[in-house]
């Protein structure tokens, strides 16, 4: 965990067990949880540190890729889930360009879609005025002959 379990009684590492409420009797040694304190890596034990907690805890707390490379140097084991977690993380870095490079084109496509819409909109939206404009002039000029015949 990154933070206390029981604030008021901090600790690097601790083992709870299952227990009768009643009578405080521990119902068995064998199933437990383990808690390891990420942000208590200052009061790990001499035990804790023979056991190598501290070392795991400062991998699970690395923040960068360097940070855990340089811990991964000290274990095989840490060396190949570290590589497994940059492999993964490069997919899905990937992935994630892939899907926004797909968002892009389809905004791309809708943009150039909807563009083209507003030009044959406005090109017919032309033609009709024109047509309009047209047939004003042709009244006006069948208005002026009426005007000129009966003058």
């Amino acid at each position: 965990m990154d933070g206390d379990l029981f604030p008021e009684h901090p600790e690097f590492y601790a083992k709870y067990l299952m227990m009768n409420v009643k009578t405080g009797m521990v119902y068995t040694s064998i199933f437990g949880m383990n808690v390891l304190s990420l942000n208590r890596i200052r009061l790990a034990t001499d035990e804790d540190k023979e056991h190598r907690l501290d070392y795991w805890a400062r991998v699970f707390r690395a923040e960068t890729w360097e940070e855990l490379k340089a811990l991964a140097e000290r274990s095989k084991a840490v060396s190949e889930v570290a590589e497994a977690m940059y492999k993964v993380s490069a997919e899905q870095h990937n992935q994630s360009i892939l899907r926004a490079r797909r968002k892009y084109e389809e905004v791309h496509a809708t943009i150039v879609n909807a563009l083209a819409r507003a030009e044959k909109e406005r090109d017919a939206a032309v033609e009709e005025r024109d047509a309009a404009k047209a047939e004003v002039d042709r009244l006006r000029a069948e208005l002026k002959a009426l005007r000129g015949e009966a003058e």
